[in-house]
């Protein structure tokens, strides 16, 4: 004979509770075996939102590591942007994010945007592009552009833009876009992006100098204010 029972887990801010002796088990949701899958599926849902947190946090660390200060990782870069993966999983775990391995390999395969490469064996890995550290002189493949390409950005940003044009701040190059959605990815990290056009056909016929990095991103030294066009502007 079961005894009143408290099955519950908290789902969006309420509870469940079940009473097996007068509940009216033809309604699903009720059902001892529902009720288990339901806590089921949370629990499911949760550690996969867990695990998504936990890439996007090491993601974000190795990022920094590997682009902007090795130093507080324990990291020596060569010219190149190499560094020894054992040396960085040492320093990852001395930050107490520890990380074996095959799951390094996976952040670099998760990357959606290719932001690291590993060296044919394996032994080394570094970021493609977005590097601050002087220390980094990355070689990259020089290459006419689009007619076009794009940049991501939010509102507050265009007056200073559109008076004085892209200038790469603290990295080495300004990073361009070669479609709309990845632009918009970009400008979004900081708020509502907005996505400006950039003519890079014309400002190559100029004489600037545009480079393709290993993940995709289109790199030049600046793009002066005459040659950007806010996308959506009538």
């Amino acid at each position: 004979m079961w005894e009143d029972t408290y099955i519950g887990s908290k789902f969006c801010g309420s509870f469940i509770f079940t009473d097996p002796n007068t509940a009216n088990f033809s309604s699903p949701i009720q059902s001892p075996k529902a009720v288990f899958g339901l806590l089921f599926f949370v629990h499911t849902i949760a550690i996969t939102i867990m695990t998504t947190l936990d890439y996007a946090l090491l993601s974000k660390t190795v990022s920094f590591g590997l682009r902007h200060r090795p130093q507080d990782l324990g990291l020596t870069l060569d010219k190149e942007g190499w560094c020894s993966v054992n040396d960085l999983l040492v320093g990852l775990a001395a930050h107490g994010l520890p990380l074996t391995l095959p799951q390094l390999h996976d952040l670099v395969a998760r990357s959606d945007k290719k932001r690291f490469a590993l060296s044919d064996d394996g032994a080394r890995i570094r970021a493609n592009q977005g590097h601050t550290t002087k220390s980094v002189e990355l070689t990259f493949q020089k290459k006419h552009p689009p007619a076009t390409l794009y940049h991501g950005t939010i509102e507050r940003f265009l007056p200073a833009i559109f008076k004085s044009g892209l200038s790469p701040m603290k990295r080495h190059h300004v990073h361009l876009s070669a479609d709309v959605a990845s632009a918009t990815a970009v400008g979004g990290r900081r708020g509502e992006a907005v996505i400006l056009e950039v003519s890079a056909g014309d400002l190559a016929l100029s004489g600037q100098e545009f480079f393709l990095s290993e993940n995709g991103v289109w790199l030049t030294a600046s793009v002066p204010a005459k040659h950007l066009r806010r996308l959506d502007a009538v």
